[in-house]
């Protein structure tokens, strides 16, 4: 055994080999999640908000028209609609939706390589020039590396929340894939870029996660800032090019552009149009989640003297009602929203406050009520800028939170009872299909629609329990308790070693990858915070793919960056 570590050590590649092996063993986690993803029953889970996801298709498979409802963008729709057309049952969706959560678990894993390689440790140009002892150091950190790549990929395979987001009828199912890819991408992107020297290939891979960045922005518009925070990398390229070498980014980077407007936002757009709800849901719900800063905003225009902006006696009606609406969104009775205290869900489908003035009924009021809400909102957050910010800053504490609650020792023995049961979870899709009645009416109009409500009907009285890995469960649950503070840390040391010139020029990358893969969590977060509420757990679940990542990441920012200054001491001191 010796003999054969010395072999290795003496040879010129056994980083390549360490890597090599850590590819072979990934299918056998791979495995490992396939199993406990198709134990499930194949119907999917659905939830009260299908409508906007399945009704698409549900019409088109009807015999009508593709259409945009309930202001929820056509990508994923789009996605529902080809499935159940090529797969011919509902059976498809979530098998589709699971081989892209495998998938996922490999572009981690192939991200991790990436992030790797950005690491002069992991150089074999390097490896060779050290001398023995420390090339057992280096070998022996390479295999640390990989089997901490290896355990990213297995928590994400494993982690029950996971896999019920893949099999729920939700963009959530697909979007963790698009980002893995994203930060593939990225990653790929500043090595052949900064590192490699590689400028047009570099622009291609810039090129391609521009489009990737549209897609993730129209399946979950959770990324609106995050989609410029990701972006930053390009567009840094972009400015450090010289004249001479600008046209090699411009054509790539030109023809994503015209490749989302015209793939993406431009079918968005047109079918937008034609969705009544696009102009009511979101401004009305992004008021009523603001309707404290809100109400002041009107009070100050109602204020005697003051000139405001609408019908004075329609702006003291809707105030009133406004405010009778929120008092009662705040009754406990009404479940107000925790580090929210009221319902925003209870006052836009109990209150109807514009319905005298702005009627659903009344297609011409939707443009004038969209206008409303926005100059309001907008008035608020302008007008009222320490308020809104600690509004955002206590809803980002349900992600950034320094509670670290670790399960407890008994869960490690026996499953998480309080977890849904499966016949629980195709009880509440049986509930949730019920509304609209049109659409169940569709379904029941299809064989396969027919189909997958008998199968719910039978699963929702199965008294199946839900399978999955206690220790992995608990294991993510241990490692998310100390999120904020690894990032604290990791983003801490990032930022000091940029602004310190004797160390930025050899770890600029990695700083500069981990202060990018946090931007990720943070571009979402403060984008839900902003315009609604970050307390819903699956915006916090969906984030999975790129928390867990960011973690990892700066955990080897962190190891990596102290063992260089150790071993830089030393060698000054020598």
């Amino acid at each position: 055994m010796v003999k054969f570590t010395k072999d290795i050590l003496r040879s010129e590649a056994p980083l390549p080999l360490v890597r090599r092996i850590a590819w072979l063993l990934l299918p056998v986690f791979v495995i490992w999640g396939a199993v406990l993803r198709f134990s499930l029953p194949l119907a999917p889970f659905a939830d009260a908000d299908y409508y906007g996801y399945l009704g698409p298709a549900i019409v088109t498979l009807s015999g009508g028209t593709f259409k945009h409802l309930i202001s929820r963008e056509f990508v994923y729709p789009l996605f529902v609609l080809v499935s159940l057309f090529v797969g011919g049952d509902f059976h498809a969706l979530s098998i589709c939706q699971h081989v892209l959560g495998l998938a996922t678990a490999v572009f981690l894993f192939a991200a991790w390589q990436e992030l790797l390689a950005l690491n002069p440790s992991h150089s074999i140009r390097d490896y060779k020039q050290e001398p023995g002892h420390r090339k057992f150091k280096l070998f022996a950190g390479a295999i640390v590396s990989e089997c901490l790549g290896l355990l990213l990929a297995s928590l994400y395979l494993g982690w029950r929340e996971t896999i019920f987001l893949e099999h729920t009828i939700r963009p959530e199912g697909i979007s963790p894939f698009f980002a893995a890819i994203s930060i593939w991408l990225n990653l790929r992107f500043i090595r052949f870029f900064w590192r490699e020297r590689q400028v047009y290939v570099a622009s291609i891979i810039g090129a391609v996660h521009l489009f990737v960045s549209g897609v993730l922005l129209l399946l979950r518009p959770s990324f609106g800032l995050a989609t410029i925070f990701i972006n930053v990398p390009l567009a840094i390229a972009v400015w450090q090019q010289s004249r001479q070498k600008l046209h090699l980014f411009v054509q790539p980077t030109a023809i994503a552009i015209i490749a989302v407007l015209l793939l993406l936002f431009l079918p968005e757009y047109v079918l937008r149009r034609h969705d009544r709800l696009a102009a009511r849901l979101l401004p009305s719900m992004r008021l009523y989640t603001h309707a404290n800063l809100v109400l002041h905003e009107m009070e100050k225009d109602l204020a005697p003297g003051n000139q405001p902006r609408y019908d004075r006696t329609m702006l003291q009606a809707i105030h009133d009602r406004l405010a009778a609406a929120y008092a009662a969104a705040q009754s406990p009775q009404n479940r107000p929203w925790p580090k929210l205290g009221f319902n925003p869900d209870y006052m836009y489908l109990e209150k109807r406050v514009f319905e005298p003035f702005y009627s659903i009924s009344d297609r011409t009021k939707d443009q004038e009520l969209r206008r409303f809400c926005n100059h309001y909102f907008f008035c608020a957050a302008l007008h009222q800028p320490g308020p809104m910010a600690a509004k955002i800053g206590l809803q980002l504490t349900f992600f950034y939170s320094f509670d670290t609650r670790f399960p407890a020792l008994g869960s490690w023995l026996h499953s998480n009872q309080t977890a849904a049961s499966i016949n629980d979870l195709y009880a509440r899709e049986l509930r949730s299909f019920g509304h609209p009645s049109h659409l169940r009416q569709k379904m029941e109009g299809l064989d396969m629609g027919r189909r997958h409500l008998a199968e719910c009907r039978r699963l929702a009285k199965s008294g199946m329990p839900v399978r999955d890995s206690i220790f992995v469960n608990n294991l993510r649950e241990c490692i998310r308790a100390v999120y904020t503070w690894v990032a604290v840390a990791a983003l801490g040391l990032a930022l000091l070693c940029l602004t310190l010139p004797r160390v930025r020029a050899s770890c600029y990358l990695n700083a500069g990858s981990t202060l990018l893969l946090y931007s990720y969590n943070l571009g979402n977060c403060l984008t839900i915070a902003t315009v609604f509420y970050l307390g819903n757990p699956r915006y916090l679940n969906g984030q999975e793919a790129f928390t867990m990542f960011a973690e990892f990441a700066g955990l080897l920012f962190i190891f990596g960056t102290l063992h260089s200054i150790a071993v830089g001491s030393r060698t000054r001191r020598a």
